[in-house]
């Protein structure tokens, strides 16, 4: 009997043939599951924020209210042993229906209370680059702080200002009238890698302008985009 143009003796040689061509498709098996880690590396997933904080703070006593953004970033990694994922910015970023935008990035890890009426603001450390290990979840609370914006690369024609991010609380509060929603998108710089980025929407109704009126903050659920139907 010849097989693949080998001569087999049908009493012995099947049986070794047989292991040798199951040894070989194992082989196989391995170095394309191996290549297929290898190419894709650390497998990152960002989730949505359930709520998203608005809170007024002045930067100097006595000064006007500015705008901080606060909200959850969860992470998990579904790489293979060893593709840890660097997360190496957190970017928070804000886009109302009639076209006003504004973008926050990290500032401290924190714990947020309420405390009847009052948000409580533990600061556990500073914002700095972390590893997602593979295999591994990570998560914490962020809180956000206005950035200057770089207007270097903007066309002369447009009206770009370095001070666009920061935004006073009156005119958070115009906005939040003018609109009856708001897109969040929450962003995470990978270090070597593509930015994960994930989005959910805020509804604004009575109950949400009036909360920020009074107290100076709220943290209002964000739905996910699939579940907008306005």
């Amino acid at each position: 009997m010849r097989l693949f143009g080998i001569t087999i003796n049908t009493n012995t040689d099947v049986i070794a043939l047989s292991a040798f061509l199951l040894g070989a498709l194992s082989t196989v098996s391995q170095v394309s599951l191996w290549l297929v880690v290898f190419v894709k590396g650390a497998d990152l997933t960002l989730f949505q924020p359930e709520q998203v904080l608005f809170r007024a703070e002045r930067f100097e006593p006595g000064k006007a209210h500015y705008l901080r953004l606060g909200a959850r970033a969860a992470y998990v990694n579904s790489g293979a042993s060893g593709y840890n994922a660097m997360i190496a910015n957190e970017y928070i970023h804000l886009a109302f229906p009639d076209r006003q935008v504004l973008s926050q990035k990290w500032q401290a890890f924190k714990t947020f209370d309420i405390e009847g009426e009052s948000l409580a603001v533990t600061e556990r450390q500073a914002a700095n680059p972390f590893p997602v290990i593979a295999g591994n979840a990570a998560a914490h609370d962020t809180y956000f702080v206005p950035f200057r914006k770089n207007c270097e690369d903007a066309s002369r024609d447009s009206d770009c200002s370095q001070w666009d991010n920061y935004w006073k609380w009156d005119r958070f509060l115009a906005a939040m009238d003018q609109n009856d929603s708001v897109t969040v998108t929450l962003e995470a710089e990978v270090y070597g890698g593509e930015p994960e980025t994930v989005t959910c929407i805020v509804t604004i109704d009575a109950n949400v302008r009036d909360r920020l009126r009074e107290n100076l903050w709220h943290s209002p659920s964000c739905r996910p985009v699939e579940d907008n139907h306005d």
